[in-house]
């Protein structure tokens, strides 16, 4: 609704990657839905100042798309409006090495 939001009036901010466009669905079911996915099932929820919940729908065109966002869940990871758990999974930083070396970057 072109309502903007200040982050430092977020108490929680977390994202949800479900798909990307024309990737094939893996249930074939008769049914009506498609069988390659359209991207728009992905989403980001945050809980406002008033403690309403939001959630904003998007788009993803391609399947490491969400990685644009790094620099943006890496600040959130800093303010701890993300965990630093939910944001190395979040970024696929699941090696143990990659993790530490996360960790030293963002200086936790």
């Amino acid at each position: 609704d072109d309502k903007p939001f200040l982050i430092k009036n977020i108490s929680k901010i977390d994202f949800h990657f479900i798909n990307y466009y024309d990737q094939l669905n893996r249930f074939r079911t008769v049914n009506f839905n498609p069988l390659l996915s359209q991207g728009i099932s992905n989403f980001i929820e945050f809980t406002d100042d008033s403690n309403h919940v939001h959630k904003i729908y998007f788009q993803l065109h391609s399947k490491d798309q969400h990685i644009v966002l790094f620099p943006f869940i890496t600040e959130m990871i800093k303010i701890k409006k993300i965990s630093f758990l939910r944001g190395t999974e979040l970024l696929g930083i699941d090696d143990y090495d990659k993790i530490q070396e996360f960790k030293r970057q963002i200086k936790l």
